[in-house]
């Protein structure tokens, strides 16, 4: 090697670890800065003077954070994004909603209620090793948080919104990038929730002529007991279970690139106008192989429409083998009627 590219070398050496001792040393002074003793009362008002229009009053206890009460009639839609923790929207029989973190760093949080929208969101999380994974891409945050793990996460942190029963909401929209989403309960007209890597369970959704939209990325989808018009769930891979109330018009889309797909009817399979393909795996209905394709034109008006890369596609009825009992319990009727018409002939 010659003399030049060693000096060279040996120089940008030198630059990068003088670098490095810089953004940490940085850091660590940034850290010793934010060190202060912890008041309530002042982390309670800096807290209010962000969230805009909630006059209501913020209280403090050791097993949560904060739990912010909310007036049921200052909003109708719920905008939440959460980069890593987990969501919980759920109905409650209390008149007033309320806002609640868990074991969370709630510097990072922010919500507020502008017009009839609820909005909670963090503020510029940073990811890991200072890149930040989101709705916008990849985007790198600065060298000063390649080096601090801390800035990682929020921690194991919980955003749960309960809402009365009786609130009808008109949209709710999720986001989440790590961590588990249940909603349970309330009523809404729109519902689209995107979770990137996690769990997803819906149930007892309230309005039958609403509308879900699910989209993900590694998620499993668990879906029962919901009222609605139309449903989408798009997912990379996972697994999706779902049972479908007896809804006698109602459009159901299950898009799976990879996993399986288990769906439950109210009604008879036969009921439903079906579309139904896999490319590398087995369609069943009641347990039966049906290939990789079963279509059918279905009695009723409801539609289940679904399509797999690689995986199976499980279709079964909680009334199909109440139906065959009851066919054959027909047949056997026709059966003791054919026998007691037929004369019995004389001995010889």
């Amino acid at each position: 090697m010659k003399k030049t590219t060693r000096s060279l070398l040996i120089s940008a050496l030198i630059l990068f670890c003088t670098g490095l001792l810089l953004a940490f040393g940085t850091t660590l002074y940034a850290k010793i800065k934010k060190i202060e003793v912890y008041d309530v009362a002042k982390k309670a008002r800096t807290i209010e003077n962000i969230s805009v229009g909630i006059d209501e009053i913020l209280t403090h206890s050791p097993e949560s954070n904060y739990v912010k009460q909310l007036s049921q009639n200052k909003f109708t839609r719920i905008d939440l994004s959460s980069f890593v923790g987990d969501v919980i929207i759920v109905a409650t029989d209390e008149e007033e909603s309320n806002l609640r973190l868990d074991e969370t760093n709630t510097n990072n949080i922010t919500y507020s209620v502008i017009g009839d929208t609820l909005t909670v969101s963090e503020v510029d999380p940073v990811g890991f090793m200072g890149f930040y994974v989101g709705k916008g891409g990849i985007s790198f945050k600065g060298l000063r948080h390649m080096f601090n793990p801390g800035n990682a996460t929020n921690g194991d942190k919980t955003i749960t919104i309960k809402v009365p029963s009786s609130l009808a909401l008109t949209q709710v929209d999720v986001y989440s990038n790590i961590g588990n989403v249940t909603i349970d309960g309330i009523s809404v007209a729109t519902l689209n929730v995107d979770v990137r890597n996690g769990n997803l369970k819906i149930k007892n959704l309230l309005n039958a002529e609403g509308k879900i939209n699910v989209k993900g990325n590694f998620v499993d989808v668990e879906m029962e007991k919901n009222l609605y018009a139309n449903c989408a769930i798009s997912t990379r891979f996972g697994n999706i279970k779902t049972k479908l109330v007896e809804n006698s018009d109602t459009s159901t889309i299950l898009d799976l690139w990879c996993g399986d797909i288990d769906v439950e009817t109210a009604h008879s399979t036969t009921f439903y106008k079906l579309s139904i393909s896999t490319s590398v795996g087995t369609v069943f209905n009641n347990e039966k192989d049906c290939g990789k394709k079963l279509n059918s034109d279905g009695s009723g008006a409801a539609r289940i429409s679904s399509g797999i890369f690689f995986g199976d596609f499980n279709l079964n009825s909680v009334n199909e083998n109440a139906e065959e009992k009851s066919d054959e319990a027909v047949q056997d009727e026709e059966e003791a009627t054919a026998t007691q018409e037929t004369p019995e002939q004389p001995a010889a």
